[in-house]
């Protein structure tokens, strides 16, 4: 046997295909896809991140119909928050409704085999929190933004899900980085695993 697990209280944030008696069984079957509007937009309400979704996979098992057995089955979280402080260092002051801050990726959609990520539409992540914060710079002396963004699974080598910070003034975006190889930079080694996966 194999057993799959969706993990977590994630049903207004994903969902999932499920077997039923007139579909031919397969793992195919069981992905998750986050939740989006019509515009395959994701804006998180309440200020609260997505809800976590959790994923596990124990392979061949063998089971005695005469005996009773225990298998331990690992969970992995495939939801992310993400924290960024936008800061002038000139000293200027960024008001809260200055920028139009998201993540733009293709990371919505995973698979049950080892929670690959399959193909999806380019999805826009809103910050599920906003506000202004004191300057953590010595040059800055007004304030700045931090915001807080909820995403699916990041991988090592996805170049795709970047950050934008667009100026609601001029037009320009003046934040635009691949936020798996910023993550990558400063996790420590010890929190990626041999699939690419980063932990934070």
């Amino acid at each position: 046997y194999r057993l799959i697990c969706w993990g977590g209280r994630y049903d207004d944030s994903f969902t999932h295909h499920k077997l039923t008696d007139d579909c031919e069984p397969s793992v195919e079957l069981l992905e998750a896809l986050m939740l989006r509007d019509a515009d395959n937009e994701v804006k998180c309400q309440d200020g609260r991140p997505l809800n976590s979704l959790f994923w596990g996979d124990l392979k061949d098992i063998e089971v005695n119909a005469k005996s009773i057995q225990e298998e331990t089955l690992s969970l992995m979280k495939l939801t992310n928050q993400i924290k960024i402080n936008l800061i002038n260092g000139e000293g200027e002051e960024l008001g809260l409704d200055s920028f139009d801050l998201y993540m733009h990726g293709d990371n919505g959609r995973i698979c049950a085999d080892d929670a690959c990520l399959l193909e999806d539409d380019m999805v826009k992540f809103h910050p599920y929190h906003k506000a202004e914060r004191p300057a953590i710079s010595t040059k800055a002396t007004r304030e700045g933004i931090t915001a807080e963004f909820s995403c699916p699974r990041i991988m090592k080598d996805d170049d795709v899900l970047r950050l934008h910070a667009i100026d609601k003034t001029t037009g320009e975006d003046v934040l635009d980085f691949p936020v798996a190889k910023v993550l990558a930079t400063y996790a420590p080694s010890a929190f990626e695993t041999a699939d690419g996966l980063i932990h934070f």
